[in-house]
């Protein structure tokens, strides 16, 4: 008798533990969590909201925005219905800064962080940047409905389109703004130069195909006779690390998933996430998210279920969550699940790597990630297959 109960307290114990380590994937994650509505958060669009609107900064501050109205009557362009509300969190979790801006359209609204910490803003049709140490916002560019705003992942360089073939602005905002106006384009066969898919801080990107062949180009912003074809094939949707690290989100309808890949600039695949049956990477929704040195990336990855392709029957989200990969330890290092129904929803990771913010309906969930276990620069742990 007193052999079969020990009996089952081991195997309770067994359990627990397996239990608590599926609870907390990622080698014990501590979890911070805000309620925006009671910062005056409300849902505004029926829109899935996809433009940047939470980011965290070198000292793990994270700063999110949302619109609010604030007027019923009295409507102009000066002021508008709503205002961009943004809202800066010290690392403790405490609210350290709160500032509000006019704006028409909320779901053009979006915030953006210089690699200095300085709050850029989209709204009412400008981009803008918070100057706290005077506290007034200074305009730097227009920036109407159909603007474009892109932003290297170092956070030290932004491009903005202003329209479709619209000349390009390069801004680099620290340690003084400083602006450069590309030349307008002359002919379509230039036209690839002001549609730029990705960038660095030296180099626009884009990726095409004419007719079966597909190419990659890199040129100097605003030298776009100087561009140059990359040996690189996406086969999907990417993003770019660094000028020498890439992320490819390719099909692979085989394995019935999409699995997430870094590549070289000369192709060679350098890590390969092992995602389960039924489970797709997502950049179209939610771009990647990287560290600055790129050794750390967090995707968003989506359980889809029911689909049936030679039936032209569609697949149904079942279940949702937020993967951080460590590409030099080859792994990924936590899961944090997210809900399936999402309107408002974004994600950010700190420029070491090591805090994860996500911003889902009104709710700031703040991860740090364990950066006991974190390589300290890209390539440098990777095995040595791979460097060959």
């Amino acid at each position: 008798m007193l052999f079969e109960i020990e009996m089952v307290q081991v195997v309770v114990f067994i359990f627990l533990v397996i239990l608590q380590a599926n609870l907390c994937h990622g080698d014990g994650l501590t979890t911070s969590t805000v309620d925006l509505k009671s910062y005056g958060w409300e849902l505004q669009s029926q829109k899935r909201i996809v433009r940047p609107f939470v980011a965290v900064d070198r000292e793990g501050r994270v700063v999110v925005s949302y619109a609010t109205r604030v007027r019923a009557h009295l409507v102009t362009r000066d002021k508008p219905s709503l205002d961009l509300r943004i809202l800066r969190f010290a690392k403790d979790g405490k609210l350290d800064l709160s500032l509000s801006l006019p704006t028409r359209l909320a779901d053009h609204s979006s915030i953006y962080l210089s690699d200095t910490g300085q709050i850029i803003a989209v709204a009412n049709d400008s981009l803008q940047m918070y100057q706290e140490d005077v506290g007034t916002w200074k305009v730097l560019a227009s920036c109407g409905p159909q603007c474009r705003v892109q932003q290297s992942v170092s956070h030290r360089t932004l491009a903005i389109y202003n329209e479709y073939h619209s000349p390009l602005l390069v801004i680099r905002p620290s340690p003084v703004p400083r602006l450069q106006q590309c030349d307008a384009f002359k002919s379509s066969e230039d036209s690839i130069q002001y549609n730029s898919q990705k960038i660095t801080d030296e180099f626009a990107y884009y990726t095409g195909s004419e007719g079966l062949e597909q190419f990659t180009y890199r040129w100097p912003f605003c030298e776009y006779q100087n561009r140059v074809e990359m040996s690189l094939r996406p086969g999907g949707y990417w993003d770019v690390l660094t000028d020498r690290f890439f992320v490819f989100y390719p099909n692979d309808f085989h394995n019935d998933r999409r699995t997430v890949k870094v590549v070289s600039s000369d192709g060679r695949v350098l890590f390969q996430s092992a995602n389960g049956k039924h489970e797709y990477a997502r950049s179209i929704w939610a771009p990647t998210r990287s560290s600055e040195q790129g050794n750390r990336i967090a995707v968003d990855i989506v359980t889809l279920r029911g689909g049936n392709r030679a039936l032209d029957i569609s697949s149904h989200p079942t279940a949702r969550r937020i993967a951080v990969y460590d590409i030099e330890l080859q792994k990924e290092v936590a899961s944090i699940p997210t809900s399936v129904k999402l309107r408002e929803f974004g994600f950010d990771l700190s420029p070491d790597g090591g805090r994860l913010a996500i911003l889902e309906n009104g709710t700031l969930k703040v991860i740090d990630l364990d950066g006991k276990n974190m390589g300290s620069g890209m390539g440098s742990k990777l095995p040595a297959e791979k460097l060959k």
